[in-house]
């Protein structure tokens, strides 16, 4: 893929990653370098790079598998057609989701959880919660936040949200948390940044 090149984030952005994956986050970062980070054909590339990385790294493993001590791990297939990444280009407010990520209580013990419906709700209720507390996950988010996006506006942002049956990255999370693939470039900038997002219990 000639439109998007894979880059490291710097040492700060790197950090606050490590610390986001120790809270229990679920959602991975990559980024790319583009000439043309605007452009359809080079977010297309950056969600290209990511799920067949993903796909190689599978392949990996099953490669290591011993199957006669794990034969049912031979009915493990790892789905990846790029023939069926398609990206549409969204809104700020639906790559954002709801606001609300706060449980509400129904009785003794028992919880309403809000659904994952974005970026925001997608960091703050992975499958197995978040560890506390919970004032630093905010602090991590708004850092989070600064670093990705700045002080762009909305309309300074160009996202595409992408298809979840291509691949088997997105098995775990279609089971019922939720399946995410976003490409986000921000104007005046020669960055695309990807966000995955597919978790289960």
């Amino acid at each position: 893929m000639a439109n998007a090149t894979p880059i490291e984030p710097d040492k700060e952005l790197e950090a606050l990653l490590e610390e986001i994956d120790r809270q229990h986050v679920v959602l991975e970062f990559a980024f790319y370098q583009s000439e043309s980070p605007q452009n359809y054909d080079s977010h297309f590339d950056a969600a290209y790079e990511f799920l067949d990385a993903s796909h190689k790294r599978f392949q990996q493993h099953y490669a290591t598998i011993d199957f006669h001590q794990y034969p049912l791990a031979k009915n493990h297939i790892f789905k990846w057609n790029p023939d069926e990444l398609i990206g549409s280009r969204i809104s700020f407010a639906e790559f954002w989701g709801s606001d609300d990520v706060a449980p509400t209580p129904l009785g003794d013990r028992a919880w309403s959880i809000p659904n994952v419906d974005g970026f925001k709700t997608a960091f703050f209720l992975p499958p197995y919660g978040l560890q506390k507390p919970e004032d630093r996950n905010v602090t991590l988010f708004e850092k989070l936040k600064d670093c990705l996006f700045g002080d762009a506006q909305e309309n300074d942002l160009v996202i595409y949200s992408w298809s979840n049956q291509c691949s088997g990255y997105f098995d775990a999370g279609l089971e019922w948390w939720g399946a995410f693939l976003w490409t986000i470039a921000r104007l005046g900038t020669s960055t695309i940044t990807l966000i995955g997002a597919s978790s289960s219990d």
